[in-house]
C-alpha cells in the first residue's frame, strides 16, 4: 500500500536552516519569531494566522507563503531523489523511532485503508486547502502507524544498504537521519512490512482533510494531488502524551472557577490519572475534577461533560488553545497565568486504546493526542504544479 516516491530532499548543508521546528509545539508568537529569525525555515511556507481576526485562508498570508517557497526553491537547497522509500529516524536521549516515508493514494482516507481518530477544525482545514491550492507544495508528512510492537526486520536490512542523505541534530531537540532506499527488493520488503491495512493517522488529520477538500473542488495538477505524503512507523515505537487544554477566561469560565476554588490547593498540581483531570487557574491554584465514567477517551469526556456543557465552548471555539503534554504541568500553569485562562491537564491515553476507537469508527475532538517526536516539514518536498520545477536553481 505504501509506494515509493520521487521528491526533493533538503541538502545536508541546508538542513539546519530549512527544517521546520514542530509546528504544534510553538505558540503563534513563537512561530512568528522563528520565521523572522530564520528566513530559510520551511515555517515561512506554512505560516498560519497569529491574530484572532485573521482568516486561515487570508490571501495576503497565502501569497507570502508562496513567495517564501519561490525563494527557497531558487536558493538551490534541495536535490531530487528517487523513486525511493525513505527511512526517517528521529532520536532523543531516551527514545528512537524510524518511519518509512512514501505515498498512499488519497482514496485510502475514504475507503478504510487509512483511519483517523480525531475531528478537525474547519478553519484550519480551509487554510491548509487554500495553501495547497496557491502554494502548490506538500512537505509535511501525515504520520501513520500500524499494529506492530517492534520495527520490522526489513527496516534494518534496508538501512544497511541505503544511502544516508541527511544527518542533522537540532540543538536541544532531536537527531534526524534519513536514508534513501532505492533497491527494488528492499522497497518491496519495506512496503510489505506495513501491510495489510488499515493504517491509522497519528498526526495529520487536518492535512488529510485539506487534501481531500482541495481535490474535491479542483482537477488534478499532477499525480501528487491524488496522493498523501506519509511517514509510517509501528505502534510499538510511538510515544504519546495528551494535549492539555487552555480556556481563556470569560464570565462563564470565571464563575465556574469561583465555584471550584474551595477545593483548590496551594501546593503542586494533582497528577491527572484515570478519569481525574487536573485544573489550574490563572491564580496558580489547582483542583482535581473527576469526570463521569464512559467508554471513550478522557479528552472526549472532558469536552462533552465540562468544556461544552458547563463552559459553553463550541467546536473550534477561539477561547480554546492547546499545550502539548510533554511540556509538563508547569508550562500549562505558566500559560494559564500569562493568558488569563484555565488549564485542563489530562493523563496520556494508551496507544492501543486510541487505535481501537479509531477502528471502531469513534471520532475524538481535535488535538486529542500528541505523539512525539514529530516528523518535520521541509525535509521532503513535492511540487504539485509541474511548472514549478522551473523555479529550481
Amino acid at each position: 500500500m505504501l509506494a515509493p516516491l520521487r521528491c526533493l530532499v533538503v541538502d545536508q548543508d541546508a538542513a539546519l536552516d530549512v527544517i521546520s521546528p514542530a509546528y504544534d509545539a510553538l505558540t503563534p508568537p513563537q512561530r512568528t519569531e522563528v520565521a523572522r529569525q530564520r528566513p530559510r525555515s520551511w515555517l515561512n511556507v506554512t505560516r498560519s494566522p497569529i491574530r484572532p481576526d485573521q482568516r486561515a485562508d487570508d490571501p495576503a498570508l497565502i501569497r507570502a507563503n508562496r513567495q517564501a517557497l519561490v525563494e527557497l526553491l531558487g536558493a538551490g537547497l534541495f536535490t531530487e531523489v528517487g523513486p525511493a522509500l525513505f527511512l526517517y529516524r528521529l532520536s532523543t536521549d531516551d527514545h528512537h523511532q524510524t518511519a518509512i516515508v512514501g505515498h498512499l493514494p488519497l482514496a485510502a482516507a475514504r475507503d478504510g485503508r487509512l483511519l483517523g481518530h480525531e475531528g478537525s477544525q474547519a478553519d484550519r482545514v480551509m487554510g491548509l486547502a487554500a495553501n495547497l491550492a496557491e502554494v502548490a507544495v506538500t512537505s509535511s508528512p501525515v504520520t501513520a502507524t500500524w499494529r506492530q510492537e517492534a520495527a520490522p526486520e526489513a527496516v534494518a536490512r534496508a538501512r544497511a544498504g541505503a544511502r544516508l542523505v541527511v544527518d542533522v541534530t537540532v540543538p536541544g531537540d532531536v537527531r534526524q537521519e534519513i536514508w534513501a532506499v532505492t533497491d527494488p527488493s528492499d522497497i518491496a520488503a519495506l512496503a510489505a512490512s506495513v501491510s495489510p491495512p488499515p493504517l491509522f493517522i497519528v498526526d495529520g488529520h487536518h492535512r488529510t482533510a485539506a487534501a481531500e477538500h482541495y481535490r474535491a473542488a479542483h482537477p488534478a495538477r499532477s499525480p501528487f494531488d491524488d496522493e498523501l505524503l506519509v511517514a509510517a512507523l509501528p505502534s510499538g515505537e510511538l510515544q504519546v502524551s495528551s494535549f492539555h487544554r487552555l480556556v481563556r477566561l470569560d464570565d462563564t469560565a470565571a464563575a465556574w472557577w469561583d465555584r471550584q476554588r474551595g477545593a483548590a490547593g496551594e501546593a503542586g498540581p494533582p497528577v491527572p490519572a484515570g478519569r481525574a483531570v487536573a485544573v489550574v487557574g490563572a491564580d496558580g491554584r489547582w483542583v482535581q475534577i473527576t469526570l463521569a465514567d464512559g467508554d471513550e477517551l478522557d479528552v472526549t469526556l472532558l469536552h462533552r461533560q465540562l468544556l461544552e456543557a458547563e463552559l459553553g465552548l463550541a467546536p473550534g471555539d477561539p477561547r480554546l488553545s492547546y499545550v502539548p503534554g510533554n511540556f509538563g504541568l508547569e508550562e500549562l500553569a505558566r500559560r494559564a497565568r500569562a493568558d488569563g485562562a484555565l488549564g485542563f491537564a489530562l493523563a496520556p491515553p494508551a496507544v492501543g486504546t486510541v487505535l481501537d476507537l479509531a477502528q471502531a469508527g469513534r471520532s475524538m475532538p481535535p488535538k486529542a493526542t500528541f505523539f512525539h517526536p514529530k516528523v518535520r516539514s521541509g525535509v521532503f518536498v513535492r511540487l504539485h504544479d509541474p511548472a514549478d520545477r522551473d523555479l529550481l536553481a
